[in-house]
């Protein structure tokens, strides 16, 4: 059954620096929010699509409007250049996230600095 007046934000990567203070933020204003984390029981693998679109399928059951927070990522060392494999498994956690458009009103992604690399005064270093 539908709740009609009800948004559910559903938050990928609740545990980490940046989906906890999302997390947070939501919270404060009173929104009903699912924390899915690799850290807890919760956790959904973004790189298995039938997961993400089993997950989203049973919140977007639940609630009128669903918003998604993407802020789950692999790698992300700012001292360690990424590897071809790690580039590729963190688009294709956004892409199964994104082709299931059906089951979200909204889909917000999140990142931090270091997926793009060492910066030193705005030019990036090897």
């Amino acid at each position: 059954m539908v709740n009609q007046m009800s948004t559910c934000a559903v938050v990928f990567g609740a545990g980490g620096f940046i989906g906890r203070n999302v997390v947070r933020h939501l919270n404060e204003r009173h929104r009903n929010v699912l924390k899915i984390s690799a850290f807890t029981r919760d956790m959904v693998d973004l790189l298995d699509y039938d997961q993400v679109e089993d997950c989203l399928r049973i919140v977007h059951a639940s609630y009128e409007k669903v918003i998604v927070f993407i802020c789950a990522g692999v790698g992300g060392k700012r001292l360690k250049v990424d590897s071809e494999q790690v580039i590729s498994a963190n688009l294709e956690m956004v892409e199964n996230v994104a082709r299931c458009e059906d089951y979200y009103s909204k889909l917000v992604l999140f990142g931090s600095g270091a997926a793009f690399g060492r910066i030193v005064y705005g030019a990036a270093q090897d």
